[in-house]
């Protein structure tokens, strides 16, 4: 999987937020990327869609299962039509849900930074005299 980074905390109190700029993450031998489970969340973009959009087809199902009832009647059109918008507007709500990569606790993850790290105003160096 490709991962941009875009900053970095230090671990130590401040706990200071560091912007990176073209960062890209690489594997244990230095490939682009890295590895790991990815989640596309396929039920959680489609599978509200899915429902709605199967809710009018159940009402006409219904509908016409039903016994005395004008065959030339259309009961269901409103319904069928507030069903499809409901279900776009779910689609569209739900679509751009990005996918997440699951990696193990403890495993290297390699930065590949576009420029320098500039860290002198957060850990400083002191001369020690030797006597």
């Amino acid at each position: 999987a490709f991962i941009i980074a875009t900053k970095l905390r230090t671990r130590q109190p401040p706990y200071l937020d560091i912007p990176l700029v073209d960062t890209s993450a690489a594997g244990d031998l230095g490939e682009a990327g890295v590895d790991g489970w990815i989640d596309s969340h396929f039920w959680e973009r489609f599978g509200g869609a899915l429902m709605v959009g199967m809710i009018p087809d159940i009402g006409a199902w219904a509908s016409n299962s039903a016994g005395k009832k004008d065959r030339n009647t259309d009961y269901t059109e409103n319904s069928r039509q507030a069903m499809a918008d409901m279900a776009r507007t779910t689609l569209e709500n739900s679509i751009n849900i990005p996918p997440t990569l699951y990696k193990n606790q403890g495993e290297i993850i390699n930065l590949i930074t576009g420029e320098d790290i500039d860290f002198s105003n957060i850990y400083t160096l002191r001369l020690k005299n030797d006597r």
